[in-house]
């Protein structure tokens, strides 16, 4: 029995968590049910969800905008602790919550923006000015739809950056409050970052020096991203 989980990393709790969770389903064993065993599996829960939420830099959830982290977090720990009984070799635990957290944000973003257009549809605004900037970025869905895809599944973190700023037309100081970025600055320092990474992945799919011209240059703002 782990006597203070507070000195244990993250896959050691883990580890323990999936021996009392055999003995918690161990219907041979009336031990299995224990007040020990159900104690400590609280004990090591509450640890692994106290660091989680006391250090979101540490767990992938520190660019994650405060109005959705919690429920971020939430849903990466319920995920983490029902996939513990399969859990299997030396993965990081860190490592794989922070996917389950950018998954949690990024479903929980898409739902409220959802909601706010379907809030905008039944009370329809003033027509927004149309940014030309942002007209480019259309044909690579269009053109290269297969590509995108990839791109979002190996780069989540750009793709969505990308999204963000050219399909959904928010302005880098709009997203500065959206993304709890320190300011401005911060988000196109990470635009231009994600327009690197786009085209050189561009060119690593093969794409000839025109195609990836073409595509990269839907990435092109007034504001010098």
């Amino acid at each position: 029995m782990v006597s203070n989980p507070n000195f244990s990393s993250p896959e050691e709790l883990v580890k323990r968590l999936q021996v009392v969770f055999r003995d918690l389903t161990d219907t041979s064993s009336a031990f299995g049910l224990s007040d020990a065993n159900l104690r400590e599996a609280r004990n090591l829960a509450a640890e692994l969800a106290g660091r989680m939420y006391d250090e979101p830099g540490e767990w992938g959830a520190g660019e994650v905008p405060e109005r959705f982290r919690d429920d971020a977090v939430a849903d990466a720990l319920v995920q983490l602790l029902v996939a513990v009984p399969a859990q299997r070799g030396r993965q990081s635990i860190v490592s794989l919550f922070a996917k389950s957290v950018e998954a949690s944000f990024q479903k929980a973003w898409a739902d409220a923006q959802a909601a706010e257009a379907e809030r905008s549809r039944l009370t329809p605004p003033a027509a927004p000015a149309v940014d030309e900037s942002a007209a480019p970025m259309i044909s690579v869905f269009e053109a290269q739809p297969e590509l995108w895809a990839r791109f979002e599944q190996e780069f989540a973190r750009d793709a969505f950056a990308l999204r963000v700023r050219f399909l959904l037309n928010r302005s880098p100081d709009e997203m500065a409050v959206m993304l709890d970025a320190p300011n401005e600055r911060a988000i196109i320092m990470r635009l231009n970052r994600a327009r690197d990474r786009f085209q050189l992945f561009c060119e690593q799919a093969g794409l000839d020096r025109r195609e990836v011209e073409v595509l990269v240059a839907g990435f092109s703002t007034k504001e010098g991203a």
